[in-house]
């Protein structure tokens, strides 16, 4: 059985059919750009945590004294050579006062000098 509609109302069903259809076109161009967006995140992020990285490796190379300085500029270094240097033993000698009640570290001097 075939219902008779009106041509003014198909033509108004028509228009009601072309306008959902074109909301839905552009919601799948928009969930289109937001999975290129997504992805376009993601890869910046990615990079992003590959830079944290560096930077931290970096900080830690700096901050590692010990394993990139020579030996003449580690602090421990430094001293063995001025004492080879003298050939001279090193006393430690307290001061000739009482300190007060806090304490004072104790004075080097080289001996015979």
């Amino acid at each position: 059985m075939a219902v008779n509609v009106a041509p003014r109302e198909s033509t108004r069903f028509v228009a009601m059919f072309q306008k959902a259809h074109s909301q839905i076109a552009g919601l799948q161009r928009v969930d289109e750009q937001i999975a290129t967006l997504m992805e376009q995140r993601r890869k910046a992020t990615d990079e992003l945590r590959t830079i944290q990285t560096q930077i931290n490796q970096e900080f830690k190379r700096v901050l590692d004294v010990n394993r990139t300085a020579p030996a003449e500029v580690r602090p421990e270094a430094v001293d063995d050579l001025m004492f080879e240097e003298l050939k001279a033993p090193v006393e430690i000698k307290a001061p000739m006062r009482e300190p007060r009640p806090a304490m004072r570290a104790p004075v080097l001097q080289v001996a015979g000098a």
